[in-house]
């Protein structure tokens, strides 16, 4: 369960950094296909990073979920009360440095996503300016193809 609880935090972090995805109905059409398919693919990638990220940690933890529930019966309750104070205090330190080092994690993946939403806005500026270059580059190139033509009308009228 403490593995859900993770993964659910996880969900939860993202959706707070990333915001809800918005609905298909609800996307601005008007773009071309091929920009879609490559921001779909960019999305894709973004998502198969984060699972790649998570994927190994999650399935460490579920072993040891596992393990644990193995060791349950046999070890019983009779084993955790003969514990040495000593032990005791050791196993709260590493329970303590095992917070941390999962609130530094989660620092991490909230930077990491962070990084990766701005990457997508970045994609997304250069995609839209490249496609502005490129209907400028069109409009000048049609503009030459007149004059040429103009030209060649004129010198056909002039002959």
């Amino acid at each position: 369960m403490e593995a859900l609880d993770i993964l659910e935090k996880r969900i939860d972090t993202l959706t707070r950094i990333v915001g809800h995805a918005p609905d298909q109905n609800s996307s601005i059409g008007g773009g071309n296909d091929s920009t879609k398919i490559t921001e779909e693919n960019q999305h894709v990638r973004a998502k198969e990073v984060y699972v790649n990220a998570v994927g190994h940690e999650l399935h460490t933890q579920f072993q040891q979920l596992d393990k644990i529930k193995e060791l349950e019966p046999t070890l019983g309750a009779e084993y955790f009360r003969n514990i040495p104070g000593e032990c005791v205090e050791k196993l709260k330190q590493i329970c303590q440095d095992n917070g941390e080092l999962a609130q530094q994690a989660e620092f991490i993946e909230e930077s990491l996503i962070l990084a990766m939403k701005r990457y997508g806005e970045i994609q997304t500026d250069l995609l839209t300016s490249l496609n502005t270059m490129n209907k400028r580059l069109e409009t000048v190139e049609e503009k030459l193809h007149q004059k040429k033509k103009e030209d060649m009308d004129k010198e056909i009228n002039t002959e």
